[in-house]
């Protein structure tokens, strides 16, 4: 099953723009088409994952590769794997420069892991706080810093 594509006219009007565009997503306000639109989307049986009806960072883990100086992204479970593949390969999130740019972020992070780990009192409570903000939602690879932070090095500082 899929969801039907919409019918788009050649040099489509403001209104008829409109009116396509109130057909493609459920009003947030009405609950009955918000659940007649999550089930079309279970129903089509989607390769990626629904960021709405799930979190997709739960599907993902980063693997630091040391010697290479990059980080890969993927799958938690064998049962995640249908899902993240494609994902991994269609948004095409293990691309040389990608992983280089993670590595550079994770870098810094394993080093407030390491400053958090070691010391007291201020500088401990500014390295933490430093992940915290890395573990922000609005920061650059925040999935990837909330997974090392609390999957890898199971360290208990709370989300931001």
């Amino acid at each position: 099953n899929q969801l039907s594509a919409p019918n788009i006219p050649n040099n489509p009007t403001d209104t008829e723009l409109r009116t396509i565009s109130q057909g493609m997503t459920p009003n947030p306000l009405d609950d009955a088409e918000l659940a007649q639109f999550d089930q079309a989307c279970l129903d089509e049986q989607a390769v990626l994952p629904n960021p709405y009806q799930e979190d997709p960072w739960a599907l993902f883990k980063w693997e630091a590769i040391e010697g290479l100086e990059e980080v890969n992204i993927t799958h938690r479970t064998n049962a995640d794997k249908p899902f993240v593949e494609p994902t991994i390969e269609i948004l095409r999130l293990n691309r040389d420069a990608l992983r280089a740019q993670r590595y550079q972020t994770y870098v810094l992070l394993k080093a407030f892991k390491e400053l958090f780990e070691i010391t007291t009192g201020d500088a401990q409570g500014i390295a933490e706080n430093s992940l915290k903000k890395m573990m922000a939602a609005d920061r650059e690879y925040c999935g990837m810093a909330r997974y090392f932070i609390s999957e890898e090095w199971q360290l208990d500082i709370p989300l931001p």
